[in-house]
């Protein structure tokens, strides 16, 4: 069947203006570029979409944590990243060719005769990003950092900003996480 590495992710709360925003664009564009301050739910959006859409992507999903924002290791370099989204697509990591643009190609070529989604999550810079999208028709590339990068919305990604609840959304949020009499006790 269809590859999926997407990691489970609990319910999403009080997020569907942004999984609304997630759908409209993925039906205009092949990137989508998530963006948001930490702790939003930026990933979380992604996943949650990701799972509910995966089934329309015939190759699969393939997800990958770029470790742009992690305290305890360095962000990851686009070549080591291809190497990871090539294993997940069968290759054997003693074969895999040494040079990045040997590498993008390869990805390019495997990815390129069927559909994918690829989650790239916690990307640090648009360089990092850039040779992990896919440009097969069909598929789909979502983007989440921290940071927007102009570069990826000029070259046609779709911006999808993710921002902190407001009063009413928190409510919301609230009530699902600690249940209705904690909160209405308060």
């Amino acid at each position: 069947g269809p590859i999926n590495t997407l990691p489970h992710v609990s319910r999403v709360v009080a997020r569907e203006q942004e999984a609304q925003d997630i759908s409209n664009s993925a039906a205009i564009s092949q990137v989508i570029h998530i963006s948001g301050p930490p702790g939003v739910g930026k990933t979380a959006c992604a996943l949650s979409w990701a799972h509910s859409s995966a089934s329309k992507y015939l190759g699969g999903v393939l997800y990958l944590d770029l470790l742009g924002f992690s305290d305890q290791f360095e962000a990851m370099d686009s070549g080591e990243a291809l190497g990871i989204l090539l294993a997940m697509l069968g290759e054997r990591p003693a074969l895999l060719p040494a040079s990045l643009s040997e590498r993008q190609s390869l990805f390019r070529a495997l990815t390129s005769p069927t559909s994918f989604l690829v989650v790239l999550d916690n990307a640090a810079t648009y360089e990092q990003v850039l040779p992990l999208l896919t440009a097969s028709r069909g598929s789909l590339n979502i983007v989440t950092s921290r940071s927007t990068f102009p570069d990826l919305i000029a070259s046609g990604a779709s911006l999808v900003k993710v921002d902190p609840f407001d009063a009413d959304r928190s409510k919301t949020f609230l009530r699902h996480r600690v249940g209705v009499a904690w909160l209405n006790a308060t």
